[in-house]
């Protein structure tokens, strides 16, 4: 399949770049997603935040957002997936938290936004359990030290 994966990133966090689009194609692959486009931003905790009060009514910021769209684009007739921003000092926090490095934090998050934008959700046992499990699956693949997140 054909994917183009954009990542938005400023200068302190343009090193996590190539792995976030490692990660997103990934998944993306495992899942058998529709050709398309999709984009992940690594931000700092003051715009997390932010983004945060203006989507989620949440004062404060998190880990992770995903924003589907599933729209289609009119050129290239191929999906738009939607947007992942992942808040990189909260990744850091948790990567130190879990005894693992950064990269493999960046991952599980990269994983964990993109099944959001392909329709997987945790609000059940039973929806956790299949989303956990592919998490799982495509970490094992990429070969990270971790396999599924401690919580959520």
């Amino acid at each position: 399949m054909s994917y183009k994966i954009v990542i938005h990133a400023n200068t302190d966090y343009a090193h996590a770049a190539e792995l976030l689009e490692i990660a997103s194609s990934a998944t993306l692959t495992h899942e058998g997603a529709a050709p398309g486009a999709l984009s992940v931003v690594l931000v700092g905790e003051e715009q997390m935040h932010q983004f945060n009060l203006q989507f989620a009514d949440i004062d404060a910021p998190t880990d992770v957002l995903a924003f589907s769209d599933g729209s289609i684009d009119p050129d290239s007739k191929t999906t738009c997936h939607g947007d992942v921003i992942i808040c990189y000092p909260i990744a850091e926090l948790q990567a130190s938290r879990g005894g693992h490095s950064i990269s493999a934090e960046l991952s599980l998050l990269t994983i964990h936004g993109v099944l959001h934008l392909l329709g997987y959700d945790h609000d059940t046992q039973e929806s956790q359990a299949a989303m956990w499990s592919g998490q799982s699956a495509i970490l094992k693949d990429l070969g990270c030290e971790i396999t599924a997140p401690e919580r959520m």
